[in-house]
C-alpha cells in the first residue's frame, strides 16, 4: 500500500513538472496583450509599439497593444494588468508614473507595485529636461529662481498629470529653491505642450523625446537636464547639479511588466525576446531618433532600478509632503 502511494506522488510530481515545461515551451499559443496605460499617440505609445512590432518581427509572436489610459499616472491600466492571469498573455508596458511615482505620492493607491507586478525587462532611458516657452526672459535656472521670487505666483508650470515624474521634479525644484509657482496639471504631454508654447503655462519638464523638436523649432528654451551628466543631443546645455540643485535628478524609462505569479521561465522568454529586440539596429536607431537610449537586462537587473527609484521618490514625497488624496 505505502510502495503505491509513494509510487502515485512520484507520478504526480513527475506530470507537474512535465505539465510547467509543456506550458513553457508552447508558449505563445495565442496573441499576448501589451496594455500601454496611456492614450494613443503620446510617446510611451509610440515607443511600446515600437518594441511590440519588433518583437513580433523577431519571434513571429502575434501582439496587440491595448491603451488603458485613465486614473492617477496611468494606474488605471496598470490595474487591469494586475487583476490580470498570471500566464503571460498580459503584458504592461508602461513609464514610472504608476510605478515609482503614483504609489509615492498617493494617499489611496491600493496596490504595492513590486509585490503584484513581476518585472520582466528595462527597454528605454532619457533624461528630463526643464524648458520654457521661449518667449520669457528666463534663458537659465539662476534667472529662473530670481524671476519666481520676484513674481511670486507668476509662473505656472504643466505636467502630464498628478503623480507624475515630471510633476515630482517641479514640486521638487518649489521646495528646494522656495518658489511660489502654480501647477497646472493636464491629461497627457500633448495638451501641456499646446498651452506651454500658447503661453498659457511658462515653466515644464519632460523628456527629450517631447521637447526636443520644439527646442529646435524655437518655441522652447532648454534651461537644463536633471541628471548628472550632459545630454548628447544638447551639449550646450547644463545639468541641474551644474545649476546647484544636485537633488534635481531624475531619468524617463520604458519598461516591461507582468502579474506576480507568472511562471518564471515565461517572463525569462518574455525577457529575452525584448532583449533581442531592442539589440536590432533599426529599432535602436528608431529610439535615438526619439530621445531616448536602448538600455535592457535582466529582470533582476530592472528590480534593483525600480527599488531604488521608489525609494527616493517615496523619501521626496515623504520630506517635502507631497501627498494627493
Amino acid at each position: 500500500m505505502l510502495m503505491r502511494v509513494l509510487c502515485a506522488l512520484v507520478l504526480l510530481a513527475s506530470s507537474l513538472v512535465l505539465g510547467g515545461q509543456a506550458s513553457a515551451q508552447s508558449y505563445p499559443n495565442k496573441p499576448i496583450r501589451f496594455v500601454v496605460p496611456y492614450p494613443p499617440g503620446g510617446p510611451t505609445d509610440v515607443m511600446a509599439r515600437l518594441v511590440a512590432n519588433q518583437m513580433s518581427a523577431e519571434t513571429g509572436w502575434t501582439i496587440v497593444v491595448e491603451n488603458r489610459a485613465g486614473g492617477a499616472a496611468g494606474t488605471v491600466g496598470t490595474k487591469a494588468v494586475i487583476t490580470a492571469p498570471a500566464d503571460g498573455y498580459t503584458v504592461l508596458i508602461t513609464a514610472p508614473g504608476p510605478i515609482t511615482n503614483a504609489p509615492a505620492v498617493y494617499k489611496n493607491i491600493d496596490y504595492d507595485p513590486l509585490k503584484v507586478l513581476e518585472p520582466v525587462s528595462l527597454l528605454v532611458v532619457s533624461p528630463i529636461l526643464v524648458v520654457v516657452n521661449a518667449a520669457t526672459p528666463i534663458h537659465t535656472i539662476p534667472e529662473l529662481i530670481a524671476y519666481a521670487k520676484a513674481n511670486p505666483g507668476a509662473l505656472k508650470f504643466g505636467t502630464q498629470g498628478f503623480g507624475t515624474s515630471t510633476h515630482l521634479l517641479a514640486e521638487l525644484l518649489k521646495m528646494e529653491a522656495k518658489l511660489d509657482l502654480v501647477h497646472v496639471p493636464y491629461r497627457g504631454a500633448a495638451p501641456a505642450l499646446t498651452d506651454l508654447m500658447a503661453g498659457q503655462t511658462q515653466l515644464y519638464f519632460d523628456t527629450t523625446q517631447v521637447v526636443a523638436p520644439h527646442i529646435r523649432s524655437g518655441k522652447l528654451r532648454p534651461l537644463a537636464v536633471a541628471d548628472g551628466k550632459r545630454f548628447y543631443a544638447f551639449p550646450d546645455v547644463p545639468t541641474t547639479i551644474e545649476m546647484g540643485l544636485p537633488s534635481l535628478k531624475s531619468i524617463f524609462w520604458l519598461g516591461m511588466f507582468v502579474p506576480t505569479g507568472t511562471p518564471g521561465d515565461i517572463v525569462t522568454r518574455l525577457n529575452s525576446a525584448a532583449n533581442k529586440a531592442m539589440e536590432a539596429p533599426g529599432i535602436r536607431a528608431k529610439m535615438a531618433d526619439l530621445g531616448v537610449e536602448v538600455r535592457s537586462g535582466t529582470p533582476a537587473d530592472f528590480r534593483k532600478l525600480l527599488d531604488e527609484e521608489l525609494e527616493k521618490w517615496r523619501g521626496v514625497s515623504d520630506k517635502y509632503g507631497i501627498k494627493i488624496d
